[in-house]
């Protein structure tokens, strides 16, 4: 068969095949480009408080009070210090001693939202837990666009669905290139090849049904393709790490970084309790910035890792771009020793992460403000547009393919 032929198939059958994942992923991901916006509008209640002057507690004098109020069901391993005037603060619970982990399979923290002046819980909620209330309505859509809904089996379902979408974007701007203008000659090195290729670019109006949803097709493929590509190649990172990681390596090489290993025992007890590593975090950071030379803008969170036994430090920093804290150092919980480093431009980075740290901000709108929002929605709705009319072409040409060959069919005679 010819190369064009087998894109053509390849085409076809692959979009079919990942239509109603990327219909799916596609329309959520258009609301979750104004997550915290929605949030806060179904469910002010949780995450908006009534500011009277007084002063706003302790982030760990707060922790303290939220795990006094859930123990022994919970306790509180994630510390918000970056506090607001207005807003209620996030809490993760964990599970509380001797209660059973939750399931490989159930990635559902419990999330509880605090008053950070009184310390009073304003509510809780399972994280993607369905039902009708409207606090659940945005954790269950992030959900469905993280896994489907379906757990491990739809990340992995959603990270094959990306990889095709990938492949898809080169096979898709393959096909409308101009066909070989003359024998012997290639259509890119034929002086007709751009004027003849302007044509997929434009979209005709004023033509038949079928006509214009084949260019709205390839016309808003064609427009949209850099950012269709980031999208999908950003969610293989995602959700297929096993063929982001060595791709991106071998092709553009990645930092390399040692793997925590993990107790055989969860800690339950650290030796650094939280004051003392919250000094200690603000100590570490402070060496980092002067030898990096950067500026902590704000703190942002201290974490528990009972299972590596580690505390995380988070702050933003001048090397973080947009809306994300991403400067961080991890240490142990038991000796204070600094384990690890991490921040945009790190000395140790490659061309491979810093690549693949713009995918996740792209394609997580965490810069460029509400313009990407817009952006992104806009795309996410242009997706669902674009599926939408290759199912249509497909089920025209196959209904004129049966209709050409039932003509061609000679009628049966019987005697």
């Amino acid at each position: 068969m010819r190369l064009r032929a087998v894109a053509v198939l390849m085409h076809r059958y692959v979009g079919l095949a990942i239509t109603i994942p990327l219909i799916v992923a596609a329309l959520t991901g258009s609301a979750i480009a104004f997550n915290d916006e929605l949030e806060r509008w179904l469910s002010p209640e949780l995450f908006v408080v009534a500011d009277d002057g007084s002063p706003l507690l302790d982030p760990l004098t707060l922790r303290e009070r939220v795990e006094a109020a859930v123990w022994p069901h919970a306790r509180v391993d994630y510390v918000a210090l970056d506090q607001q005037l207005g807003r209620a603060v996030l809490t993760i619970l964990s599970p509380g001693l001797g209660q059973p982990p939750a399931p490989e399979h159930d990635l559902s923290p419990v999330q509880a939202f605090v008053d950070p002046r009184s310390g009073v819980i304003l509510g809780q909620r399972t994280w993607g837990e369905a039902s009708l209330r409207a606090k659940d309505l945005m954790p269950f859509v992030n959900r469905l666009h993280f896994s489907l809904a379906m757990g491990a089996v739809g990340s992995y379902a959603l990270g094959v669905t990306a990889l095709l979408w990938t492949l898809d974007c080169f096979v898709g701007v393959y096909l409308t290139l101009p066909r070989r203008l003359r024998p012997g000659n290639t259509a890119i090195g034929d002086r007709h090849f751009w004027p003849r290729w302007k044509v997929a670019w434009q979209i005709q109006w004023r033509r038949s049904l079928f006509r214009l949803q084949f260019d709205l097709h390839r016309a808003l493929s064609l427009w949209a393709w850099a950012l269709l590509l980031i999208l999908a190649w950003s969610s293989v990172s995602f959700n297929l790490p096993e063929v982001y990681t060595p791709v991106t390596s071998r092709v553009l090489g990645l930092r390399q970084l040692a793997d925590l290993p993990l107790r055989p025992e969860a800690l339950e007890r650290p030796r650094v309790d939280w004051k003392s590593a919250l000094d200690t975090g603000r100590a570490l950071m402070a060496k980092q910035a002067k030898d990096a030379g950067f500026m902590v803008l704000r703190e942002e969170g201290l974490g528990l890792d009972r299972a590596h036994g580690t505390y995380s430090f988070t702050v933003k920093s001048t090397k973080d771009l947009g809306r994300w804290a991403q400067t961080s150092v991890v240490f142990d919980a038991d000796s204070a020793s600094l384990l690890s480093t991490d921040w945009p431009a790190h000395p140790s980075e490659e061309p491979g992460d810093v690549i693949g740290r713009w995918l996740t901000w792209l394609h997580m709108v965490v810069v460029f403000g509400v313009t990407l929002q817009i952006v992104v929605c806009v795309a996410g709705l242009a997706i669902v547009g674009l599926t939408g009319t290759g199912v249509y072409i497909w089920v025209v040409k196959r209904n004129a393919h049966r209709i050409a060959r039932s003509r061609m069919t000679p009628p049966l005679h019987t005697s």
